[in-house]
């Protein structure tokens, strides 16, 4: 099993790292928050990099007044393609390969959103620099969250713009999802 980040994506694997609940409860109170500042009956969340399996998906559908819309580019609906329609917030967990361009199609479009991604990302020169031309906010957590049962190398956070109630959060996690308390996520492709 791989220990880094590097090694996590070798030329037998893709980039997406399939999210564990453990990462999806803490954000279900910030979208429920959200949805409350709205003011709308029924918010709009769109999860453009997963299936009907995703954690994202199957916590979400538990919310009253909440609709979802999802897909994956292997079912036929590319995020940079597809015409979703219109929504109220992206929550998800894109391949990290697309972190920038997903975020720059985010803030273009204006949209408020929460993505789930390495905490690393924000040392990358590119991505530090759009960070820092737009109000980008931070959830992060105080344990590194494994997303196949082997300890993470790597930090989780959410990076979400025009979403959270502050611009920078820590939240507490009960464990890492490693060894005999690992739950892996059940979206599948």
């Amino acid at each position: 099993m791989a220990h880094s980040i590097s090694g996590a994506f070798s030329k037998e694997k893709t980039d997406e790292l399939y999210t564990p609940e453990i990462l999806v409860e803490p954000i279900i109170k910030y979208l429920i928050k959200f949805h409350n500042k709205s003011n709308k009956k029924k918010l709009t969340v769109l999860c453009p990099f997963d299936t009907e399996n995703s954690e994202f998906v199957l916590a979400f559908s538990k919310i009253k007044n909440i609709n979802i819309k999802f897909g994956h580019i292997e079912t036929g609906q590319d995020f940079f393609k597809y015409d979703y329609g219109d929504y109220d917030v992206c929550v998800s967990n894109p391949p990290f390969s697309k972190k920038k361009k997903v975020y720059e199609k985010l803030l273009k479009d204006n949209k408020p959103f929460a993505l789930l991604g390495n905490a690393m990302q924000i040392n990358y020169e590119e991505i530090g620099r759009l960070f820092s031309e737009y109000k980008i906010q931070i959830l992060s957590f105080d344990r590194r969250v494994s997303y196949n049962g082997s300890p993470s190398s790597f930090m989780s956070s959410y990076f979400c713009h025009n979403f959270l109630t502050k611009d920078l959060i820590f939240e507490k996690l009960l464990h890492n999802n490693t060894g005999n308390k690992f739950i892996p996520s059940r979206m599948t492709i």
